[in-house]
């Protein structure tokens, strides 16, 4: 039972962290992806493996074909942080099971 109610608490807390945090400095994900640029996105089809509250995928959407983001514990906050954008699927799952 500690298990299940430590593993909720855990969960919790991360929800909260992400829906929270958001690393919205472009520049740093410009950096982080140096030597690509964006244009390296260009009518590709991206998956973003532990994609967060979906941040990065709102910098590559515009360039992509088709996002798909993926993440265990925060598949709901990035779905709302990109609801604007018509080409990214995001889905709730664990990235070892992903396929």
């Amino acid at each position: 039972m500690y298990h299940i109610i430590s593993y909720l608490h855990y969960l919790c807390n991360i929800q909260y962290q992400w829906s929270k945090y958001s690393d919205s400095e472009k520049w740093l994900f410009l950096d982080w992806i140096h030597p690509n640029v964006l244009e390296d996105f260009r009518n590709k089809t991206v998956v973003d493996l532990g994609c967060g509250s979906g941040q990065h995928i709102g910098f590559v959407a515009p360039y992509a074909e088709k996002i798909v983001g993926v993440d265990l514990n925060t598949a709901d906050i990035a779905g709302r942080n990109t609801l604007s954008f018509l080409n990214i699927e995001i889905v709730e799952t664990d990235i070892a099971e992903f396929s």
